[in-house]
């Protein structure tokens, strides 16, 4: 009997201890990229309805993510997600502007950039870097970023976030 008790006490006791320690320490981290993989599934399903809509003259070639302090100093947890679309030279941009206005209504910052090298500058997005793999591997046409930026759904305890 008492040596069970000194199993519980030096072992099982500092085993949950460190288990509820790791869960503590990883589950923010977790949590905030289950946030940016919803952010990245909406964001691409949108610009996936957009192309049907163009009449296959928009085509998502890529998409690219990140998370943690993105822009600015101080603490606090911010997510991006862009898209690259390969848009054919007669391609209508007022859908896609459309699009940005129905974006800018869910996230803080949405936008679109026509961009000409695969590392674009995107504004709200200053401590992250953002290349695109597939960029220029069709040259006719031109290639066009849809992000969108957020800092209001994830957890600042993340390791990311400072």
């Amino acid at each position: 009997m008492i040596r069970s008790r000194k199993i519980a006490i030096f072992v099982i006791i500092p085993l949950c201890l460190v288990l509820a320690a790791a869960v503590a320490v990883f589950s923010p981290y977790l949590y905030n990229n289950s946030v940016m993989r919803s952010m990245n599934s909406w964001l691409y399903g949108e610009m996936s309805r957009l192309s049907d809509a163009g009449g296959g003259d928009i085509v998502v070639v890529e998409q690219q993510s990140a998370c943690g302090k993105l822009c600015g100093n101080g603490n606090g947890m911010q997510f991006f997600s862009a898209v690259l679309l390969h848009a054919s030279s007669d391609v209508r941009l007022e859908i896609i502007d459309q699009a940005i206005d129905a974006l800018q209504l869910e996230f803080d910052d949405a936008g679109a950039l026509e961009i000409n090298d695969a590392s674009p500058d995107i504004p709200c997005v200053d401590h992250a870097y953002i290349q695109f793999d597939h960029f220029g591997e069709d040259d006719m046409g031109k290639y066009i970023v849809v992000y969108i930026f957020d800092s209001d759904s994830g957890s600042d305890f993340d390791i990311r976030a400072h």
